[in-house]
């Protein structure tokens, strides 16, 4: 008997293929599981077809050889989306100037999670450069807020990516997890004799998910740590999913 399997899975998608199976005429498809599911309206004449589906949601898919779904091939093709990510940015906000990330010279922007009960998984941070010179050099890692308002000594990730003029982005595969309504700082360093560029802007507007923010400030270190006079944030874009 034909087997159906699932890859490829997003909050909003999935890859079908079927295996052991002629493709005489096509076949169909349907979703066993949620109830509801409508049986797919034009055959697939190849192995494999993407559907579109609901995040955070259980599916059991079965394969049919006739356009009403009565004429079992395959099933076993159960799986769930994860759930949607959020994110929250003011990367759409007009530019004010720029920062200078230096091997002595951090810049630190905080930004605050939203309020799902089980956290969050941290995906990526976008950060806006405006030049950089040794992009190899710009380490950019996940920090926590300590109690004095300023970030942790330590990072709780180093994220992947590597620094290019415009929004670039770094990515997070451990140490990425977030907890609800808690804030935490994007640092940025350039190491060596190296140095980048990172805009900001006056704006104190974002878009985003319910209860996600990036403070309307943020911060340097040259010795100590300081708040940079006017009130100018740096241009993030943070993007996670809920648990």
């Amino acid at each position: 008997m034909p087997t159906l399997a699932s890859s490829s899975v997003t909050a909003t998608g999935a890859t079908l293929t079927i295996s052991g199976y002629a493709n005489t005429g096509g076949w169909h498809y349907q979703y066993t599981s949620p109830s509801g599911g409508v049986c797919s309206s034009t055959a697939v004449t190849g192995s494999s077809t993407t559907v579109t589906l609901t995040a955070n949601t259980s599916y059991t898919f079965a394969a049919y050889s006739d356009s009403a779904c009565t004429t079992l091939l395959a099933t076993a093709a159960s799986f769930t989306t994860p759930q949607q990510p959020v994110s929250v940015s003011n990367l759409s906000e007009s530019d004010t100037g720029t920062y200078t990330v230096g091997p002595n010279s951090a810049h630190a922007q905080e930004f605050t999670t939203g309020a799902n009960t089980g956290g969050y998984t941290l995906s990526s941070v976008q950060l806006e450069f405006d030049a950089v010179i040794g992009a190899s050099d710009v380490t950019v890692t996940l920090r926590a807020r300590q109690s004095n308002g300023q970030p942790a000594t330590t990072a709780l990730a180093t994220l992947s990516g590597t620094a290019a003029t415009g929004a670039s982005t770094f990515t997070c595969s451990t140490g990425c997890d977030l907890s609800a309504s808690t804030s935490y700082f994007v640092y940025a360093v350039a190491s060596g004799t190296n140095s980048a560029y990172v805009r900001f802007t006056a704006s104190d507007t974002e878009t985003g998910a319910s209860g996600w923010s990036i403070t309307n400030a943020s911060r340097y270190q040259q010795g100590a740590w300081a708040l940079y006079p006017g009130g100018y944030s740096l241009q993030i874009k943070v993007t996670a999913t809920p648990k």
